[in-house]
Order: structure tokens, then C-alpha cells, then sequence
């Protein structure tokens, strides 16, 4: 089973790297007369093309590169991510420096009966002037 499964892979990576497009034999390629023992032409046709394609979804492409599209676009997500990511971080340790949890929102309705917001003016951020940076990609 060890040998079957062995040649099975060397298989796969010959015709992957290969990249062979087996087709039906035809008369214009020379032969005298073609025979289609098993399954009439268009069945044999369709059966193959089933079989690509089975082919095409599971082999590996080893030698496959990233275009210089997706390059330029992997380098731009990953300069906005990284400011995302430092923007969001600023904005967690401004809450820590407040003694807030990030995320936290100052509740109208219990600083309404306490009779007092408990803020200073430095607070004026906290009250929803400024947002966690995050949220305007959320939207």
C-alpha cells in the first residue's frame, strides 16, 4: 500500500509540475481511426473534463508565486492593519490612564440619580467626543 501511495504523489507532483492537458485522440492527430470502447465520444468527453477539473481542485501547485497586484495590496492591508492595531493600542492605555476599562461608557442614567458625572474636564474624551478607533471601520 506504502508503494501505490508513493507512486500516487510522484504522480500528482509530475503532472502538476508538468502541467499536462491530457486530451481525447483525434483524427487530425494522425491516427487512422478512433474507437470509443467504453463510453460513446461526448461521454468520454465529459467524463474527462470531470476528471480535470476533479484534478485541477485537488493537486498542489508547488511553484505557485504571488503577483506583484497582490503584493502591493498585501503590503497596503498590512500598513493599515498595523495602524489600526497602534491606534487602538493609544486608545486602550488613554483609558487605562483615565482607570477605565477600554470599552467602557459612561452611564447616563446612574450618574443622573448619583447627581454628579464623577469627571473632570481632562474626562471630556471619555464622554463620547472621541471614539475607539476601531469602531469607524466597523460601520
Amino acid at each position: 500500500a506504502a508503494a501505490v501511495t508513493a507512486a500516487a504523489a510522484a504522480s500528482s507532483a509530475a503532472t502538476s509540475s508538468a502541467r499536462l492537458r491530457p486530451t481525447l485522440p483525434q483524427e487530425a492527430e494522425g491516427f487512422d481511426e478512433v474507437h470509443y470502447e467504453w463510453l460513446p465520444r461526448q461521454q468520454a468527453a465529459e467524463r474527462l473534463r470531470l476528471w480535470l477539473e476533479e484534478q485541477k481542485a485537488s493537486t498542489r501547485v508547488e511553484d505557485l508565486q504571488p503577483s506583484d497586484w497582490f503584493q502591493e495590496r498585501w503590503q497596503a492591508w498590512q500598513k493599515d492593519l498595523r495602524t489600526w492595531h497602534s491606534k487602538h493600542m493609544e486608545y486602550k492605555s488613554r483609558m487605562a490612564k483615565h482607570g477605565r476599562a477600554a470599552g467602557a461608557s459612561v452611564d447616563a442614567a446612574s450618574t443622573l440619580e448619583a447627581g454628579t458625572t464623577g469627571l473632570a474636564v481632562d474626562d471630556w474624551p471619555l464622554l463620547g467626543e472621541e471614539e475607539d478607533p476601531i469602531t469607524e471601520f466597523l460601520e
